[in-house]
C-alpha cells in the first residue's frame, strides 16, 4: 500500500508546529532580558524555519512572504493611520474605565517599547500572516476559512507568552486571547487585501503598545 503523499499544507503545519513547541518550551523554560528575547531568539525561532520551508520546497521567499506591495507609502500611511486609531480607542477605553490616561509605564520608557513591540511584531507577523495565511490561502482558496484558521493558530502562539506573565490571572487572561483572536482576523483580512506585511505589522505594534499601557 502506497503512503499518501505529504501536501503542501501538512508541510506547513508541520513547521508551524515544530515552532510552536519550540516557542512554548523556551517561554516555559529560560528567562533572558526582554531586548535578547525580541531582537535574537523570537527571530530564530519564528522566523528561520519559514525561510528553510521555503528553500526546502525550492519556492522563492519574496513571491511567497508579500513583505511590501506595490504601493509602500500607501502601506505606511494605511498602518500609521490604523495605528494611531487603535492607540486613541485604548486611550478613550482606559479613560472610560479609570477616569484618567495615567500610562502604567513611564514616559521615557514608552519609545524603547514601542521599537521591542515593532520587532516582536515582524516576526509575529512575518510566520502568522506573511506564511500561515498564505499557505492557507493556497489550499483553501477561502478567505473565511483561511481568516479564522490562521488567527486561531496566531492564538496559540500567543498563549506561551500569555501565561508566562505572571501579572496576568483570570478574566483578564481570556480577554487578552479573545482581543488577540480578533487582531489576528483583522491583520489577516488586511494582509489577504494589501499584500503586505507593512500595516499589520503597525497594527500589531500599536495594539501590543495599547495592551502595556492600559492593562
Amino acid at each position: 500500500m502506497m503512503s499518501k503523499k505529504t501536501t503542501r499544507l501538512q508541510k506547513a503545519f508541520n513547521t508551524w508546529s515544530i515552532v510552536l513547541i519550540i516557542w512554548a518550551l523556551y517561554r516555559a523554560k529560560f528567562s533572558v532580558p526582554l531586548i535578547y528575547d525580541e531582537f535574537l531568539i523570537k527571530p530564530l525561532i519564528f522566523i528561520v524555519p519559514v525561510i528553510y520551508f521555503y528553500r526546502k520546497l525550492k519556492l522563492p521567499l519574496k513571491q511567497n512572504i508579500h513583505i511590501f506591495s506595490k504601493d509602500v507609502k500607501l502601506d505606511f500611511f494605511i498602518g500609521a493611520i490604523a495605528g494611531v486609531i487603535i492607540f486613541v480607542a485604548g486611550v478613550a477605553a482606559h479613560f472610560i474605565k479609570t477616569g484618567n490616561v495615567l500610562f502604567h509605564v513611564q514616559y521615557r520608557y514608552l519609545l524603547f517599547y514601542a521599537l521591542i513591540f515593532l520587532v516582536s511584531s515582524i516576526s509575529e507577523e512575518f510566520i502568522s500572516r506573511g506564511f500561515m495565511v498564505h499557505e492557507l490561502q493556497i489550499e483553501y482558496k477561502n478567505i473565511f476559512k483561511t481568516v479564522f484558521y490562521s488567527s486561531a493558530l496566531f492564538v496559540f502562539l500567543r498563549i506561551p507568552i500569555i501565561f508566562t506573565q505572571p501579572n496576568l490571572k483570570g478574566p483578564i487572561i481570556l480577554t487578552l486571547l479573545l482581543m488577540d483572536f480578533f487582531l489576528g482576523v483583522i491583520n489577516s483580512l488586511v494582509y489577504l487585501e494589501r499584500k503586505s506585511l507593512v500595516v499589520p505589522i503597525f497594527i500589531h505594534t500599536f495594539y501590543s503598545l495599547s495592551i502595556l499601557l492600559f492593562v
